[in-house]
C-alpha cells in the first residue's frame, strides 16, 4: 500500500491520501506542542485539502479550537502494519516476532500507549530485552510440553533456547523497523523523532569445511564427531556422494 503525502506549510503541516482508501478524500498531520493532530481535510482537491489543512492547524496553534490529538498504540500499529503484509511470503516469521517479541515489550513491559512517544532509547533496551529473554526473561520459563506415546501422553521438557545470535536479531530488527517506518508514513510519528536499529555486527562462527575422511560422513551415520545426520541429501548427489567431484565436496560446509 503506498501513501501520497505533501507538506502544504513549512514542514509542519502534510496532507496524505492511501492508495487504497475507499474514497480519495485528503487528511492532514501536524504536530503542535509536542501533540499529534490527524484527521480528514473532507475534501478529494488537493487545493482545497491545502486550505482545510493548514486552517485547522492554525485554528489549533491560536487556541480557537480544541482538537482531539490522535495517539496510536505500537500495538495498534504493529497488527495494522501485519495486515497490510498479509500477502507477503514471510508473514509467519514477521507475525512471530510481533506477537511473540515485539508487543509483549513495547506494550506489555514498555506500555507504549503513543508509538509516536518512542524514542531511540526504546530500541535500546529493546535489544538488551531481546536478548535475555531464553536466559532470564519470559522465555526462561520452561514448562512442559505434552505429546502422545504408545497410547499414552508424556510430558517433557519443551525445547530451550539461549542467547539469540546477532543474525536472528537483525532478521528480526527488520521488521521492528519497518513498523516505525510504516507509521511515520501514516503520520502516527513525526520524522524528526524517527528511531531506528542499526544492523549488528555478523556473528562470524561459519563452520569449516568437511576435512577428506569427514565428507562422506555426513549422509551415512552420526556418530562421527562434529558429524550431523542428514536425513534426505541434497538432490544433485547420492549417499556416497557422487555426482560431485572430489574437490567439490572438499567445499561442502556444515549448517
Amino acid at each position: 500500500m503506498k501513501t501520497k503525502r505533501k507538506c502544504v506549510l513549512d514542514n509542519k503541516v502534510y496532507i496524505f491520501i492511501r492508495d487504497n482508501a475507499k474514497l480519495p478524500i485528503w487528511h492532514y498531520y501536524f504536530t503542535h506542542d509536542g501533540d499529534q493532530f490527524r484527521g480528514s481535510t473532507g475534501h478529494r482537491d488537493v487545493g482545497d485539502a491545502t486550505v482545510a489543512a493548514i486552517s485547522r492547524y492554525k485554528a489549533v496553534r491560536d487556541g480557537e479550537v480544541l482538537v482531539q490529538t490522535t495517539r496510536t498504540s505500537f500495538k495498534d500499529v504493529a497488527e495494522r502494519w501485519l495486515k497490510v503484509n498479509g500477502t507477503n511470503r514471510d508473514i509467519a516469521n514477521k507475525r512471530k516476532a510481533v506477537e511473540k517479541f515485539f508487543v509483549p515489550y513495547f506494550h506489555d513491559v514498555l506500555k507504549l500507549a503513543d508509538i509516536g512517544k518512542i524514542r531511540q532509547s526504546h530500541l535500546t533496551d529493546y535489544i538488551d530485552w531481546r536478548r535475555a529473554y531464553h536466559t532470564t526473561g519470559p522465555g526462561s520459563q520452561k514448562p512442559k510440553k505434552g505429546y502422545q506415546c504408545g497410547g499414552k501422553k508424556v510430558l517433557a521438557n519443551a525445547q530451550s533456547y539461549g542467547v539469540p545470535k546477532n543474525d536472528t536479531l537483525n532478521r528480526e530488527n527488520q521488521n521492528l523497523n519497518q513498523i516505525i517506518t510504516f507509521a511515520k508514513k501514516e503520520g502516527f510519528i513525526d520524522s524528526g523523532n524517527l528511531a531506528h536499529i542499526d544492523k549488528l555486527d555478523a556473528d562470524g562462527d561459519v563452520r569449516p569445511a568437511f576435512t577428506s575422511q569427514q565428507y562422506p560422513c555426513p549422509f551415512r551415520c552420526g556418530v562421527c564427531r562434529g558429524c550431523h545426520r542428514i536425513s534426505s541429501p541434497p538432490s544433485s548427489m547420492n549417499e556416497d556422494g557422487r555426482h560431485m567431484a572430489p574437490h567439490q565436496r572438499m567445499d561442502i560446509s556444515w549448517r
